[in-house]
């Protein structure tokens, strides 16, 4: 289905060095209004970007449109009365990030890195391009997953930390391998919504990722924007979620099946996350590409 790079691509070197305010606190600095199933708060990085001007966002805006032109109409969604667009690159981890999945079988939890991002009162969008190709390699044993981004209910922020599966939210977009067919989901399990990446676009094409939150209800959808097709999940909450156990036991309403944060203004985000379970089948491994 996608191409291959003609040589391995190993995980780019990240500079946390940024031209956006990072500041280190506390619960204190944003987190004195958390209650429920949040683990004790550490030290966090948090990432703090100012309001778009109405200059800015329309420069913005038009930027996003240029990436993928025939999907005006879908963009225009994602991105309606948003008052902040934040970029792949204001998120800490460097202008790039390459992720690649586990070549052999996961030890524990998955592999990601997460921030928390202070969202105020204002909806924000957060838009991140992405290219995704498989290793040169021959296939590896067993299921693997590659998120590119998701919302996570741990106190753990920074580069490569494990985040137990039950402190990840539906709503993150991670991509699998079905019967040889490269899928995209937003739950887990194979519960609805999984999709045909192909349909977005074709081999090495680059496609557009936008979580847009509104703090005035914690909810939050995504979407996923090719030069080809567009669509939008929406529905999901950040405010509190069903963790990835409590999807298989809808009924369960106590912690760790579902986490709460009463503090919508800050949301906590894992990107690049990478696992690989012990499932017999075959399968190539998958590189994905976010900036």
């Amino acid at each position: 289905m996608f191409g291959r790079f003609k040589q391995i691509g190993f995980i780019a070197a990240v500079s946390m060095a940024v031209s956006v305010l990072v500041s280190i606190g506390f619960s204190q600095s944003g987190t004195s209004g958390s209650t429920g199933a949040l683990s004790q708060q550490s030290p966090m990085a948090v990432i703090n970007i100012p309001v778009d001007s109405p200059e800015s966002l329309q420069r913005k805006n038009r930027e996003i449109l240029s990436w993928t032109p025939k999907q005006a109409d879908r963009l225009a969604y994602a991105l309606k009365d948003v008052k902040r667009i934040i970029r792949f690159g204001d998120l800490g981890f460097g202008d790039r990030m390459e992720v690649t999945m586990p070549g052999e079988p996961s030890r524990d939890w998955p592999i990601a890195s997460a921030v928390r991002v202070h969202l105020g009162r204002e909806k924000t969008a957060i838009v991140t391009r992405f290219k995704i190709d498989t290793l040169p390699v021959a296939r590896v044993r067993g299921e693997g997953m590659l998120g590119l981004m998701g919302v996570h209910g741990d106190s753990l922020t920074g580069r490569d930390i494990e985040l137990k599966r039950t402190m990840a939210s539906t709503g993150r977009i991670e991509f699998l391998f079905i019967r040889d067919i490269l899928f995209g989901a937003t739950s887990c399990c194979n519960l609805p919504s999984t999709f045909t990446l192909d349909r977005y676009g074709k081999a090495r094409d680059t496609m557009t990722m936008i979580f847009t939150f509104d703090p005035s209800t914690t909810d939050y959808m995504v979407s996923v924007i090719g030069p080809e097709a567009g669509r939008t999940f929406p529905g999901f909450s950040y405010g509190m979620f069903r963790t990835e156990r409590g999807e298989f036991h809808r009924e369960l309403d106590n912690y760790p099946y579902v986490c709460k944060d009463q503090d919508s203004s800050y949301v906590n985000l894992y990107v690049g996350s990478r696992f690989r379970g012990r499932k017999s089948q075959q399968e190539p491994i998958l590189k994905v590409n976010m900036f």
